[in-house]
């Protein structure tokens, strides 16, 4: 995790409100970042499911 420290605090440096913000929504993440790298299994089938979903119920309601 040596890279991680390094980027966060080049970045914290550089006082750009916008990548202070992307910083630290990875520091609230990251214990999910971390797992997405481990595992090898995910959820796409189930989101995808989802989204074709709501594009279906957005058709019906006339908002596509």
């Amino acid at each position: 995790m040596i890279g991680w420290y390094t980027f966060q605090e080049k970045a914290n440096n550089l006082k750009f409100r916008k990548i202070d913000k992307f910083v630290n929504g990875l520091k609230r993440d990251i214990q999910a970042i971390r797992n997405a790298i481990i595992y090898e299994y995910n959820n796409g089938l189930a989101e995808g499911s989802v989204n074709k979903l709501k594009v279906i119920k957005g058709i019906m309601y006339g908002r596509s």
